[in-house]
């Protein structure tokens, strides 16, 4: 199978929607006229695991992405799905990071999820695939997006920039300071702990501005998000794999009443 029709299946959506959107529903189930952000859309298999859960709640949808064959396949998806989802679904093709101009990003094939502006190669845990190509490509800043989309809050982002996480967040400083976005979900392992990042950098990072962190936890009879409530040495990540955290300024809405996908109890230690 070719790669560019490895990209165009579908068979990662079904498995999206059950362990990284449904977990979202406690936090976002009652909000309406939503402004949501998907930083590194790729071609769009995430946001679209998304919306067909929030769609109907969401005016506006913006996803940013900046290789120019990932953004191809975005557009496609979106004008084939995403618009039936929600109307106000947007493209930005383009990085996002801490200060606007123009950015390298290393990749392995036109269209990839490994494209990262941090490193030069990928590791998978069973093998590190060397990210031998390089393109130059516009970067944008959050706080300035924000500002000329004229977006009064931000309901949920989700980030997934292969490493480059902390750029995007000091590029939305001001935002996440005046508690302008509401929830966000990133990716966190290996990618980080490479460049010597730690969880602890991220979970005092985020409680300065009054956020609290969940992390995904499967166990035998539950999946879905725990916080990290407090956090631990135990908590960080070992070996080469990543897992998806939440940090909120609202927290799960306690009318919630459907299949427990939340818990308070901290995980515990390895």
């Amino acid at each position: 199978m070719n790669n560019a029709r490895y990209f165009e299946l579908n068979h990662h959506l079904p498995k999206l929607q059950l362990l990284e959107v449904f977990p979202l529903v406690p936090f976002l189930w009652l909000r309406g006229g939503m402004v949501s952000i998907d930083v590194g859309a790729n071609t769009g298999l995430w946001s679209e695991a998304y919306l067909r859960n929030f769609g109907a709640r969401t005016a506006r949808h913006i996803m940013v992405e900046p290789m120019p064959a990932n953004a191809e396949r975005l557009r496609r998806r979106s004008d084939n799905v995403l618009k039936k989802l929600c109307a106000g679904v947007e493209i930005r093709e383009a990085a996002m990071g801490d200060n606007a101009g123009d950015v390298v990003i290393h990749f392995d094939s036109d269209v990839t999820t490994l494209a990262s502006v941090r490193s030069a190669s990928s590791d998978l845990g069973h093998t590190v695939v060397n990210l031998s190509r390089s393109i130059t490509v516009p970067q944008l800043r959050l706080d300035d997006e924000i500002a000329r989309l004229g977006v009064e809050q931000v309901d949920f982002m989700k980030v997934d920039v292969e490493g480059y996480e902390q750029a995007v967040f000091d590029g939305s400083a001001a935002a996440i300071a005046d508690g302008r976005i509401r929830n966000i979900l990133f990716e966190f392992g290996v990618h980080q702990t490479v460049h010597g990042e730690t969880l602890a950098g991220y979970f005092d990072f985020f409680r300065r501005h009054g956020y609290r962190m969940y992390r995904s936890h499967r166990a035998r009879n539950f999946f879905g998000l725990t916080e990290i409530a407090p956090y631990t040495p135990a908590h960080e990540p070992t070996g080469s794999g990543v897992e998806m955290l939440l940090v909120t300024l609202d927290g799960p809405d306690p009318r919630y009443s459907g299949p427990r996908v939340v818990t308070r109890q901290p995980v515990p230690p390895a």
